[in-house]
């Protein structure tokens, strides 16, 4: 599985720029060369004297999500990966066994970044469904009876369709797991795992309903009460959840990828030192 490069805003601007002026700025502009060198090295343009604006601040004028455009001041764009690695999931499920506690998958749904859906399918049962659930599924017995896809047809092409692919969802873990599918954890985006999305209850994390969290973060009403989960609005909507919060997001997962490597590094460097140790005790 390739692992894919989450990059983010260049860092700030070395010191001798940021301890320039801030009164004299433009002068210094025009006269340092050195400051020059540094924004060519850095990707930024050098800014014109008709590119300031009295009213911008110091930090902008300097930051380097910023550039200079025809001396027009535009904000840089921070690296993610390409909409076309992001897709959104959503499983619905019938009981089966007895009293139905054992949940079964009966209809999936993936769709793009743009909300176009790429798979919808319902599920070919292979043992009798004790319960529809159709209340929270919207599954009926009809839809099940024209289901011509069986579970593991339905898992390979799954599993086809995901890789190396970003997925957004709510409750992935269940999800994934009735699809019998293993995604890595770098490629998951599960807004009812996500820390700033949850719950803390003495110290303990819990997660929140995605009906509750779209109605306090986007303002818009989701599942109606009386009328079953629609799993492409459901899909969508963990999308647009993900969607705002995108940059804090990448951000941690930068951030707990060089965490793994570094740890993993170590982790090998004990195991060669104990190794050597070893070898040496054998040797004496």
């Amino acid at each position: 599985m390739v692992v894919p490069s989450i990059e983010q805003a260049p860092l700030f601007l070395s010191d001798d720029i940021r301890k320039i002026n801030k009164n004299n700025v433009t002068e210094h502009t025009a006269s340092t060369s050195s400051t020059a060198s540094t924004l060519s090295s850095t990707s930024l343009s050098v800014p014109t004297r008709s590119s300031f604006d009295p009213e911008l601040t110091y930090e902008k004028r300097w930051h380097p999500r910023y550039h200079h455009e025809n001396g027009d001041l535009k904000l840089k764009c921070p690296q993610y990966p390409a909409r076309k690695h992001y897709l959104a999931l959503d499983c619905e499920m019938v009981g089966v066994g007895g009293n139905a506690m054992r949940s079964s998958l009966a209809r999936v749904v993936i769709i793009n970044w743009r909300g176009q859906v790429l798979f919808d399918k319902h599920i070919k049962q292979s043992e009798p469904v004790t319960d529809h659930r159709t209340f929270v599924s919207g599954i009926t017995e009809e839809n099940l009876q024209r289901a011509r896809m069986p579970l593991d047809f339905c898992r390979a092409k799954v599993a086809q369709i995901l890789h190396n692919k970003i997925l957004v969802g709510h409750g992935l873990e269940n999800d994934l797991h009735v699809l019998g599918i293993n995604h890595p954890w770098w490629l998951i985006r599960d807004t009812a795992c996500y820390q700033p999305f949850m719950n803390q209850r003495f110290e303990m994390w819990t997660p929140r309903k995605l009906k509750d969290l779209v109605l306090e973060l986007l303002g818009k009403e989701i599942q109606e009460a009386g009328k079953p989960h629609d799993p492409f609005e459901d899909a969508m909507w963990a999308l647009n959840l993900y969607k705002s919060v995108r940059s804090d997001w990448e951000s941690s997962v930068d951030y707990m990828m060089k965490r793994s490597v570094i740890e993993s590094s170590i982790q090998r460097v004990y195991d060669r030192v104990g190794q050597s140790q070893n070898y040496c005790e054998e040797i004496h």
